[in-house]
């Protein structure tokens, strides 16, 4: 039954040659299917909105709060007082929080680029000059985090994005769901991220603070350069061991054309030892970053590339399994579409029949909404536009 699901799944959403790729409507709607799809777990989604006053358009992911316990609460407050605080190019900015009788609101920039490891694949150069300027754009945004005291304790790829598909496009870092507030005297408790990207404190249970942003951008940096992972096992516990004990290395042929200054500055971040482990703002300070145009290799990396690919799609299946398993996953055919826990019907109808009358962000249905029975009440709609939501991840 779990692979029947799952088969569904990367048939709904298609998948070509390993490679995730937007689903295409005959209606010449790009990507509405992700616009169903786009989740941040069991009980929320996430939609396309617009301004009724200016028109523009922004992103709302819309938590249904009656199936909230009290601590998920308490912890939705958490990021949207977090989102708040924050106003940075690369940051996915938070724009509005609305609170209603059974759903709550967070109202984000629309970004529409998708992914950046998504958009590196697709590219026709790509150079270790270009993870040079990507992992600035990211140390940047942590920079920021940390001197306001937020630590996002959730870094990685599918939470990098991009803020349009022009090219040079801001990269933007999206998704606090797990961010935390601290001080510089204060530690954290607590085991929260994705596998790969734990630091070795986090894993060994001990104390731990910012750092643990520096290690993740260890392993994004490790990944831009290579296409693979520092530490990888199907073995979480073998995977947490390598992690804990810092245990990766350069092989060849691929790491035969880096730079030394890169392997150096990951080297600085995957740094066992927090308190040795360098800053975003000493990052940024790395000639690699600041002065790449002679520093760092601008020979295209075609293997680099390839080897990305594969991982994308590996990601992206992992995902979609993981999604399956714990009930959060979208499941449907051509005229039944649904998510498991949570009603698509109940979303549009609330979406088009309330939120319209009860704040400034008016919620667009789809087209395929009204072919299926589900009442449009925006006749005033703009066009249908190719729409990227914004990415909350299985993971």
């Amino acid at each position: 039954m779990l692979l029947l699901l799952l088969l569904l799944l990367l048939m709904e959403v298609g998948v070509v040659e390993g490679v995730l790729v937007d689903y295409d409507d005959d209606d010449g709607v790009d990507g509405v299917e992700m616009d169903l799809l786009a989740s941040g777990g069991a009980f929320s989604v996430v939609r396309r909105c617009v301004h009724k006053t200016t028109g523009l358009e922004f992103a709302a992911k819309i938590i249904n709060t009656k199936k909230l316990s009290a601590r998920d609460f308490q912890k939705l407050e958490r990021e949207a007082r977090i989102c708040r605080k924050l106003q940075h190019p690369n940051i996915v900015r938070l724009h509005d929080s609305i609170q209603e009788e059974s759903f709550h609101y967070l109202v984000f920039d629309l970004v529409t680029g998708g992914e950046l490891f998504e958009d590196i694949v697709a590219r026709e150069f790509y150079s270790e000059a270009d993870a040079s300027h990507c992992i600035q754009q990211i140390l940047e945004s942590i920079a920021y985090c940390h001197t306001n005291g937020i630590v996002h304790r959730d870094l990685k790829p599918e939470n990098l994005l991009l803020a349009s598909k022009a090219k040079g496009a801001a990269v933007k870092l999206a998704d606090f769901g797990l961010a935390i507030e601290v001080n510089d005297s204060e530690a954290w408790h607590g085991f929260a991220g994705t596998p790969g990207y734990l630091s070795p404190e986090v894993l060994k249970k001990d104390p731990y603070s910012k750092p643990v942003d520096i290690w993740a951008c260890g392993v994004i940096l490790y990944i831009l350069l290579v296409g693979y992972p520092p530490f990888w096992d199907e073995d979480q516990h073998r995977l947490y061991a390598q992690i804990k004990a810092g245990a990766y290395d350069y092989p060849s042929p691929e790491w035969d054309t880096v730079t030394p200054e890169a392997k150096s500055l990951i080297d600085s971040m995957l740094t066992v030892n927090p308190k040795k482990r360098i800053t975003a703002d000493q990052a940024l300070k790395v000639p690699w970053i600041c002065n790449r145009e002679r520093v760092a290799s601008a020979i295209h990396r075609q293997d680099t590339v390839d080897c990305l690919k594969k991982f994308n799609a590996r990601r992206k299946l992992k995902a979609a399994i993981s999604a399956v398993q714990n009930g959060d996953s979208y499941v449907g055919g051509s005229e039944n579409l649904r998510f498991n826990r949570v009603s698509c019907i109940e979303w549009f109808i609330f979406n088009d029949a309330r939120c319209v009358t009860n704040s400034w962000w008016n919620i667009i249905s789809t087209d395929k909404s009204r072919r299926r029975g589900i009442p449009n009440q925006s006749p005033s709609r703009p066009p249908p536009v190719p729409f990227m939501p914004l990415y909350f991840p299985f993971l």
